[in-house]
């Protein structure tokens, strides 16, 4: 795998005419080309937004669409500042809910909800998937788990409204699977509006005992830093990191990547960049396993604080 850098008229064009392209396979290795590009600071990020607007109106391979979900969902919380999601925000839930509606087919209906309940951040916005939540409203042709309730309670909660607490202890009650209520218990104080809540609960955590079921802790340590939280949750970087070790040695092989990686995921500031490379500073001989894990879940970090700095 590698960074194939295009000259200024290809990656014009292609921005201009990858829709039109009739390959789907061929469209499919133009956005890997791309969204490296956006990666690397040759493309900006509103760039790749309207882009995938634009795709999205013509896109019939189900792969495809998914991808530029995927980016589309990944460029508006990771590459773009607060204010230009707020700019883009009513826009981009109008053209996901067109397309939600005019799906024909279940998946793409369920792919395009899925995305749409993960990026509203409009009060119409807030009160039609509260309403989806609540019943009185549903989409047609789709019908909800108890675990797509419990995820928009969840997306309906990090929005921090005045009903964050009566959503969630309703969620609570709603459950009868015994496990998923179990779990939704576990990470509701990382749901909370309350960043008294939020910091005992970390303390929590950050305890061995409390991580024996490591999925749990890894969905509440991703809503801990979910980006409308990215600022408030900055001050647990520095001791996530201080815990690997000790992640690494009581958990599963694979959890300290994914706890690392939760940890960053939501955040895009300088401020956080540098917490990341001091810590690696203070620590030249650190295990060479971890900080490889480390740089690899920083590495969106890294590229969106160049980004986010040049736009601001």
């Amino acid at each position: 795998y590698g960074y194939y850098k295009m000259d200024p008229l290809s990656r014009s064009f292609l921005l201009e005419n990858l829709p039109k392209i009739n390959d789907s396979y061929l469209r499919g290795i133009i956005w890997l080309n791309l969204w490296d590009d956006m990666l690397y600071g040759n493309i900006k990020p509103v760039d790749m937004i309207e882009l995938c607007i634009n795709a999205l109106k013509t896109e019939n391979d189900i792969l495809n669409t998914q991808r530029i979900l995927v980016r589309l969902n990944s460029t508006f919380w990771n590459f773009l500042t607060k204010d230009q999601r707020q700019v883009k925000a009513d826009e981009l839930e109008s053209i996901l809910r067109f397309h939600m509606n005019e799906s024909t087919t279940l998946t793409n209906r369920s792919m395009f909800f899925r995305s749409l309940r993960s990026m509203i951040l409009t009060d119409n916005g807030y009160e039609w998937l509260k309403s989806i939540w609540m019943k009185t409203d549903s989409i047609k042709g789709l019908t909800l788990s108890e675990r797509d309730y419990i995820t928009i309670a969840s997306e309906l909660a990090l929005r921090g409204k005045d009903d964050n607490q009566k959503i969630l202890t309703a969620q609570l009650n709603r459950i009868s699977n015994p496990d998923r209520k179990s779990r939704f218990k576990f990470i509701m104080p990382s749901l909370s509006n309350d960043l008294i809540v939020r910091d005992n609960f970390f303390e929590f955590i950050k305890k061995e005992e409390n991580r024996a079921v490591e999925p749990w802790v890894q969905s509440a340590v991703a809503y801990l830093h979910h980006p409308l939280r990215s600022k408030e949750s900055e001050k647990y970087i520095r001791p996530s990191l201080e815990l690997l070790e000790e992640i690494q040695r009581t958990g599963d092989i694979f959890f300290p990547a994914r706890f690392v990686n939760a940890t960053l995921s939501g955040h895009q500031s300088v401020s956080t960049s540098n917490i990341v490379n001091q810590f690696l500073e203070d620590y030249p001989n650190y295990s060479p396993p971890l900080k490889l894990k480390i740089l690899q879940a920083a590495d969106n970090l890294f590229r969106a604080s160049i980004i986010i700095e040049q736009i601001d």
